[in-house]
């Protein structure tokens, strides 16, 4: 398998698993509130990328201080405020809407990138233009038809903005880390964000015992 086959098949890979996430979500706030589901989840990836990190890389690096300033910054944009705006968005909103708002990421870090004097060009805005219409038309047709609260939607926006600062925070500050101990940073604030509002935090391990949830 040559180097482009291997992107490509990571690529689409990754597509898969990103685009049933939020379906998934969906299955497990049946057993919880959403920011306790991401808490724990947060929690738990948070120290096992803190373990690996710290038995293969050394302590010296897990505890440079610009880690966990570059880390606490991209945890709260890309971990609390994304994923917590956009589940609590999902318990109102459908999740085929949420991953087709969430899919105008690019175009939001694209845009952002710009103003942050990054490259520009007429067939990059006029591709973003395209991109937001094509969504703005799916999700008017199903807010006349009533499918879906404008509250929800208006989160999983302002989740999605999150994500897109956030995004071109790690490409300004995030790239010089080492990304398993940064993710593992990441994680940790993001759990340690969403802790006060979590109103069952323990809800999600038990609800282990749950097939589907398990699976989740």
């Amino acid at each position: 398998m040559n180097s482009r086959t291997a992107l490509f098949s990571i690529g689409c890979t990754f597509s898969a698993l990103w685009a049933s996430a939020f379906v998934a979500g969906k299955v497990a706030l049946a057993f919880t509130d959403p920011l306790s589901l991401l808490m724990a989840r947060f929690a738990v990836a948070g120290f096992l990328m803190a373990a690996w990190a710290l038995a293969w890389r050394g302590p010296t690096l897990l505890f440079e201080r610009r880690l966990w300033i570059d880390g606490a910054i991209l945890g709260v944009f890309n971990n609390a405020l994304y994923l917590g705006l956009s589940f609590v968005g999902l318990m109102t909103v459908s999740p085929e809407t949420t991953v087709l708002i969430v899919s105008t990421a690019p175009f939001m870090t694209m845009g952002l990138s710009a103003l942050a004097g990054g490259p520009r060009s007429l067939r990059q805005a006029l591709g973003a233009a395209v991109g937001f219409c094509g969504v703005y038309i799916v999700i008017s047709q199903r807010m006349k038809g009533g499918g879906e609260d404008f509250l929800g939607l208006a989160l999983i926006i302002l989740g999605t903005a999150a994500f897109s600062a956030g995004t071109v925070i790690y490409r300004m500050r995030g790239q010089r880390h080492d990304p398993v101990a940064l993710n593992g940073v990441q994680n940790l604030v993001g759990a340690a964000a969403l802790s006060p509002f979590a109103q069952q935090p323990l809800a999600p391990f038990a609800a282990l015992g749950e097939p589907a949830f398990f699976i989740v």
